[in-house]
């Protein structure tokens, strides 16, 4: 599981400390896995208890519960991923409801996955509220629905795409219940069912209709995301690693370009559409496939130092062209002061901040060798940027509706390493934004799906945290007394950064799963010509946002523009500048700054 895996490439202290996430739910058809009877009694609302028969009609809500399910489903869910189509696929769903003894089993399975993603994705009041019966029990009953359908619908030898699409909302869904395990399986027969079906293929000989070829392209690239943030998960190269830079990405167009009829393919829209946040995390999928590929060298060998810094300049500079490319095609047409513009500008900035983290991670080579200061400063800057732009995602009150989807992620490199070096550093103004941006995470962690204390991870987070804060109020009481300054001896903390008493090499990231704004302070990593203005729109006076006076500063903040509300149709149920090198030479062009990232 994720937990153990997280510190075994770090650490010789934690490997033990870590637990298995409940090993006994990666089975399937785990003969301990309770039945709904005893789970809980039988409820006259939500998704009905049942005893395991093979009829799956007894397992269905009502009809209400359902196109309640797919209400919060299209408000919340849906904006997130991009999987169906609801225009079309309501019809659909109004048509199977209708008759229930003859869905098919692919729509079955589809159905109650999103049931399942709707109990997800709301708080625990607002189920009891909406469904009478609490999250718990309804997590788990629709839970045993979905397996029960996979398996009465035999999905590993499917060629069903509402089959598929309903293994991966279920399983996007998933990772916010812990469920490692089976996610971690699952995920596999994903890929290989998408492999057999041949999503990648767009293939005139296959006659597919545009709207099938759009459909296609979303699934496939949902499951490439999902594998690469399953495999990341477990410190393992993604199943399609070498399929997704020539694969086609979906058009930027809105759901209401699209319909079945179509003959034709609609032209792509400029700027944010209904599909820009996925398009996002497409683009990105792919930035990070090929960093992960490491590069192959003796690093004993004459020069290795020189080809370190090429390969590193190299992938710097692809995510600049990423960054400029997403900057051009889609940012720049932000209305920041909308909530949807808003957090899709703001998930663009973490996911290539934590590019430039994944660089530095020592499966890419970047970490066999010592960090400058400089480097190390800038890995800091940007790992506090990291963490904050989470946060403010969870937690801004403009996209509360759409907050859950990234409540399930912990940006746990960023964090760690953070409290690391705060272990060691002292006396900065970066240290007094790192913690209160760690006070903020702390207090707040409750509130995430994965913010339980019984996360093995928390563990031996507690451990750098709790050696970070010996080192904090040493470090505030020598301000005022001097001689207190003999407290750093007795913390046994040293002058440097010694990140392996905790299991972490210096540099060590990598956790690139998903997806962040409240605007940090600049750090290293923005452009030193970036200036601040506030944008007031009413909702959060103190948020402000980056205007860069570098217009190759791809992710900075954008003149007001008029607003692009096409996200916003209604469906008919009412819905800077970086030097990153080892040394301090510069006069090769190999060890050239890369500038305009970030």
């Amino acid at each position: 599981p994720l937990s153990n895996r997280f510190w075994t490439p770090f650490s010789r202290d934690f490997v033990q400390v870590t637990q298995a996430v409940d090993e006994s739910s990666s089975a399937l058809h785990n003969s301990n896995v309770a039945t709904p009877e005893q789970v809980a009694s039988g409820s006259s609302s939500g998704i009905a208890s049942a005893s395991p028969v093979s009829d799956l009609r007894s397992l269905h809500p009502s009809v209400t519960d359902i196109l309640e399910c797919w209400r919060i489903y299209t408000m919340k869910v849906e904006p997130m991923i991009r999987l169906l189509h609801p225009p079309s696929f309501e019809r659909r769903l109004l048509a199977a409801i209708s008759d229930l003894d003859h869905v098919t089993g692919g729509m079955e399975l589809l159905m109650f996955s999103i049931c399942f993603a709707a109990v997800t994705c709301i708080s625990p009041e607002d189920v009891q509220l909406q469904f009478y019966e609490s999250k718990e029990n309804l997590l788990k009953k629709s839970k045993y629905a979905i397996r029960k359908a996979m398996v009465d619908v035999n999905f590993m030898a499917s060629r069903d795409i509402q089959t598929l699409q309903g293994l991966v909302i279920y399983l996007l869904l998933l990772r916010h219940q812990d469920d490692e395990d089976v996610l971690w399986s699952l995920t596999g027969t994903a890929v290989r069912m998408a492999q057999l079906m041949d999503l990648s293929n767009d293939s005139p000989r296959l006659k597919l209709s545009p709207f099938e070829v759009q459909m296609r392209r979303r699934l496939w690239w949902t499951i490439c995301r999902l594998d690469l943030r399953t495999a990341e998960a477990y410190g393992l190269q993604p199943s399609l690693l070498e399929t997704r830079s020539r694969d086609t990405l979906p058009l930027n167009v809105n759901d209401l370009d699209l319909y079945p009829e179509a003959i034709e393919a609609p032209a792509p829209r400029t700027g944010i559409t209904d599909m820009t946040l996925p398009l996002v995390g497409y683009e990105i999928t792919r930035l990070v496939s090929t960093i992960n590929i490491p590069d192959s060298y003796d690093m004993g060998a004459d020069g290795a130092d020189a080809r370190l810094n090429q390969a590193i300049a190299r992938k710097m500079r692809m995510v600049g062209e990423c960054q400029s490319r997403l900057q051009s095609d889609y940012l720049q047409y932000a209305n920041p002061s909308g909530p949807f513009d808003w957090m899709t500008t703001t998930f663009t900035r973490l996911m290539l901040t934590k590019c430039t983290l994944l660089i530095y991670h020592p499966l890419n080579g970047a970490a066999t060798r010592p960090l400058t200061p400089e480097v190390k400063d800038q890995l800091f800057s940007a790992s506090i940027d990291t963490v904050q732009y989470s946060h403010a995602l969870k937690f801004e009150p403009r996209i509360e509706k759409w907050a859950w989807f990234f409540r399930g992620f912990v940006q746990w490199h960023a964090l760690a390493y953070v409290a690391a070096e705060l272990g060691h550093r002292t006396g900065t103004s970066e240290v007094d934004r790192a913690w209160k941006v760690l006070d903020e995470v702390l207090e707040n962690k409750h509130a995430t799906t994965k913010g339980s204390d019984k996360s093995a991870l928390w563990k031996p987070m507690h451990w750098l945290i709790q050696r970070a804060r010996e080192v904090r109020v040493a470090d505030l009481k020598s301000r005022t007394d001097p001689l207190s300054a003999t407290m750093f001896d007795a913390c046994g903390c040293e002058t440097r950064s010694d990140l392996t008493n905790v299991g972490l090499a210096e540099a060590n990231f990598g956790d690139i799963a998903e997806i962040g704004v409240s605007e940090p302070q600049t750090s290293s990593l923005t452009a030193s010509t970036a200036s601040r203005d506030t944008v007031n729109d009413g909702s959060n006076p103190s948020m402000d946002f980056v205007q860069a006076s570098d217009s190759n500063v791809a992710l900075a903040f954008l003149p007001e523009q008029a607003p692009n509300n096409s996200y916003a149709a209604n469906y008919p149920l009412g819905l800077s500048t970086a030097s990153m090198v080892f040394d301090g030479s510069n006069s090769d062009p190999a060890n050239a700054d890369v500038t305009g990232m970030l």
